[in-house]
């Protein structure tokens, strides 16, 4: 009884100045070949001797880590970037490093001092308030959700902006949502205005205007690789209310999450939801380590817009019902791959034991 997700969620770029966001932390970052501007952090400046050839930026969500790439005239190099939860900082860690080590001139804050640096491969700088590496805590994601519709291109963030297709971009969209966190809720103004009117889809509905009021945002309120916005810089001619300064720009990445969860998982009391609007594009999907606490866990996946099977992973003992889809009249109830099982009608309850695992498939309409 196992549902599995074989692509990983790992966009990346090949343009200088890319902005995004470091997972686990929320600080924005701009990296250039022989630069990285760590928001109020400061600045940090290597001494790389260019042009800088295959220059690579590279986001991966299934370990939380920023990782850098490019062949200099005096070797190739790699580097990864990792938030340090306890003190808001950033841990630069060498992999690979040119001819004479990676140098580097850290300039914390608006400070003019400047911190001279050579590293060697698999050596660190801790860019933060704090000055020694001992005792730090590294952001480990906990977070396990994850989701697949069904895209499998490369996710080389330029084609992935150009194509604007939601089956790509949400699943990153949804991932990196679940691995920052925001200081306040939206409060309207600016991009957020969009995000508002992506939950009224999501709630009310009709299904065919999910999609497009997710892309509106998505063009509207994000630059670079995600990397969230309260006004629209690039000038499309969205009329927005400008935004105020009580907004959190990434309450577009975690409340987004938030929306997108909503349209293929929820929960309420006894009562578990799957596909509960599921938009006509997303014909196909899984979705793993659903936590409905506290029932348990769930694995499920969909073809041609209905369910097809379901892992349930039971934490509390209990008796739980299942709403599927309202063309989804029975489907089967098994307690192991050998079972033959039991028809279920779609939307009785169910009696379970903590511990125990439960599997429906077979649903017909």
């Amino acid at each position: 009884m196992r549902i599995a997700i074989a692509s990983r969620l790992n966009p990346f770029t090949h343009l200088p100045g890319t902005s995004l966001r470091m997972p686990g932390s929320g600080i924005p970052l701009r990296i250039f070949p022989a630069r990285i501007v760590l928001g109020s952090l400061g600045t940090l400046d290597l001494q790389i001797a260019g042009p800088v050839a295959g220059f690579t930026i590279s986001q991966d969500l299934e370990r939380g880590v920023i990782k850098v790439w490019g062949h200099s005239s005096t070797g190739y190099f790699r580097y990864r970037l990792i938030a340090a939860t306890e003190n808001g900082g950033v841990l630069l860690e060498t992999e690979k490093v040119p001819l004479g080590g990676l140098v580097l001139d850290w300039r914390p804050g608006t400070q003019q001092d400047v911190n001279h640096v050579i590293l060697q491969s698999k050596e660190s700088l801790l860019m933060g308030s704090a000055s020694s590496n001992d005792g730090m805590t590294l952001f480990t994601p906990l977070d396990t959700e994850r989701l697949s519709l069904g895209c499998h291109k490369a996710q080389l963030w330029e084609h992935v902006r150009e194509r604007l297709d939601m089956a790509e971009i949400m699943p990153v969209w949804f991932r990196l949502g679940r691995l920052v966190r925001a200081s306040r809720q939206p409060q309207g103004s600016g991009t957020t205005q969009l995000l508002q009117q992506c939950r009224e889809a999501a709630i009310d509905g009709p299904r065919d205007v999910i999609v497009p009021a997710f892309q509106q945002l998505f063009r509207a309120g994000f630059s670079g690789m995600l990397a969230p916005r309260l006004n629209d810089d690039d000038h499309q001619g969205f009329a927005l209310p400008p935004a105020t300064s009580e907004e959190d720009p990434l309450t577009l990445l975690t409340v987004g999450s938030e929306i997108i969860r909503q349209l293929f998982v929820s929960h309420q009391h006894q009562e578990i939801s799957l596909l509960p609007m599921l938009p006509s594009e997303f014909h196909c999907g899984r979705f793993l380590n659903a936590a409905c606490s506290p029932a348990g866990t769930l694995d499920f996946e969909w073809s041609k817009h209905t369910i097809r099977r379901v892992v349930f992973r039971c934490d509390q003992a209990g008796e739980w019902t299942f709403l599927f889809q309202h063309h989804v009249k029975s489907c089967r109830l098994r307690y192991h791959d050998k079972d033959p099982g039991r028809t279920l009608r779609c939307g009785d309850p169910i009696t379970t034991l903590a511990g125990h695992s439960y599997l429906f498939d077979n649903f017909e309409r």
